[in-house]
């Protein structure tokens, strides 16, 4: 078993060994050992357990007992594989934790496209609200989703019929499931656009995703878009500052409004550029053991403003938050979505199937954690209209609010 450690994207899996304990199966202490003690299982030879291993086949016993039930009682056949999946579902659903889930061999290959940026879909960037709706944060540009007239801020319903009201926490997992297919087949996507429900057909493709796009200002100010901290991402912010600085950017905006997070070894790759030799974020797990992430000293120095929204989560408000607490950017924009909390995937090499499992939190070099408050700005500024206007691939300060108040900032610092 395998482990690596993540952090989850808002943004979006506990194999369970159950012991086969049964009514025909007898347990008795062993001699005067208390702490031991017996199976015997029909013919079988008695087997000496630990109290532990006891207490253990004590406690699946119910379980076992249940799908036995439904297995010899209800009223059609049943599948083994879903009721174990549904077991398995079940006991991460009792976490009330929407980054704690089971993902299938199946899912776990379309999960590793995903983070690639090369596999089967229609282009689009997707959120689970804290209401657990599917929210639309991007629509990548020359994809069918754009083609089909998805837009930034629709609400996911369902797809191909199938409700995600119904799913609660798994409803972005599941969206993802079902809007994914083979190239060249439909998708019916209903969703939410304001006060209308309206139902989109979209074709799938071969979705190829830049994570990183940039461009220059006026008046010498570099503009670099962070979509997502996974994939070309560290390649593609490296080549950003440095054709930035052959076009002789004195300043630089970076925009991670509606990005969800990504891997922890991306942003801090990322935020190595950036910031001088320091702490750039810790992580502690409930034993209280850290581990600590650090820049060395090589970065860029120029004045930086770095803009976010209330769909900023996970990795973004780790790159948000080192940035500020060292003063090397002045934040600028909405109070982030507050995912201060690290998942690990968990790999199971016999079949291909993972975990995700919230093992920690993590906490900026202040020691903040920032998990159901988010990172504050340092100039608020809240976007005027939808939000196309704040992940939009080509930057307009002209009708962005928070865009063109970070760029009057860092006019006021350059003069």
């Amino acid at each position: 078993m395998t482990k690596k450690v993540v952090v989850f994207i808002a943004i979006g899996w506990l194999i369970i060994l159950v012991a086969g304990v049964t009514s025909s199966v007898t347990l008795s202490i062993a001699g005067a050992d208390s702490s031991a003690f017996t199976t015997n299982i029909g013919s079988a030879k008695d087997v000496v357990v630990s109290e532990e291993e006891y207490r253990m086949l004590e406690r699946y016993a119910r379980l076992d007992e249940v799908y036995h039930l439904i297995q010899n009682n209800y009223y059609i056949d049943v599948d083994d594989d879903e009721l174990m999946l549904g077991a398995i579902d079940g006991m991460l659903s009792s976490l009330q934790d929407p980054y704690s889930y089971y993902e299938t061999p199946e899912d776990v290959e379309t999960e590793l496209e995903h983070q690639t940026g090369e596999y089967h879909g229609v282009g689009l960037q997707l959120m689970l609200t804290e209401n657990n709706e599917v929210l639309i944060t991007r629509v990548f540009k020359n994809t069918p989703a754009e083609e089909a007239g998805f837009q930034i801020g629709d609400v996911i319903l369902a797809v191909n019929g199938v409700s995600l009201s119904d799913y609660g926490y798994n409803s972005l997992d599941m969206a993802r499931q079902l809007i994914v297919g083979e190239i060249g087949t439909f998708a019916d996507v209903q969703v939410r656009r304001g006060d209308d429900i309206i139902t989109i057909s979209v074709t799938h493709a071969d979705i190829v995703m830049n994570r990183v796009e940039y461009s220059m200002l006026e008046n010498g100010i570099g503009y670099v878009l962070i979509y997502e901290f996974m994939g070309d991402d560290v390649a593609g912010f490296r080549e950003a500052l440095t054709a930035l600085k052959e076009e002789k950017a004195q300043a630089l905006v970076i925009d991670i409004r509606s990005n969800p997070g990504g891997l922890l070894s991306d942003v801090v790759d990322i935020a190595d550029m950036l910031l001088g030799e320091g702490l750039i974020v810790y992580v502690e797990d409930r034993s209280g053991s850290r581990d600590n992430y650090y820049s060395d000293a090589e970065h860029i120095e120029m004045p930086m403003a770095v803009l976010v929204n209330g769909n900023s989560a996970s990795a973004s408000e780790i790159l948000a938050g080192a940035l500020q607490d060292h003063g090397v950017a002045t934040v600028i924009g909405e109070t982030t979505f507050g995912k201060g909390i690290v998942q690990s995937i968990i790999s199971f090499p016999e079949d291909g199937a993972g975990l995700h499992l919230t093992t920690a939190r993590y906490f900026t070099p202040n020691g903040r954690s920032i998990h159901g408050t988010g990172i504050e700005p340092d100039i608020p500024v809240e976007q005027q209209g939808s939000l196309d206007a704040a992940t939009a691939s080509i930057p307009d300060p002209e009708h962005d609010a928070q865009l063109r108040k970070a760029v009057e900032y860092l006019e006021d610092l350059l003069k």
